[in-house]
């Protein structure tokens, strides 16, 4: 009888030893799809800031829009200004080359 019933209790002890080992397992697992989430909540970003649009929204973009429009006004100028800077210093060059060709 005694053996039977520390046969008994070996059996119990193997088997919450093995379901302990499961639920180990399963934890470790959670964790890492727990940790695989949080980085790709982090990789998204700013990605969902507009899913829910208010009046703010609309105004912070029109005003980023505009200043775009006018950042790009600005650099076609400064773009026109280098050409006729280039073309005046080419001028000069050749006006250079010219003259002392003829030496």
């Amino acid at each position: 009888m005694l053996l039977l019933s520390l046969a008994t209790g070996c059996n119990k002890k193997a088997q919450i030893t093995y379901e302990t080992e499961q639920h180990r397992l399963t934890m470790t697992e959670l964790q890492s799809q727990s940790k695989r989430l949080e980085n790709e909540i982090l990789s998204t970003g700013n990605l969902g800031r507009y899913q829910s649009t208010q009046p703010a929204h609309i105004v912070e973009l029109k005003q980023l829009i505009e200043r775009q429009k006018n950042e790009l006004v600005q650099l076609k100028a400064e773009s026109e200004a280098a050409k006729i800077k280039a073309e005046s210093m080419q001028a000069e060059v050749d006006a250079y080359r010219s003259k002392f060709r003829n030496f």
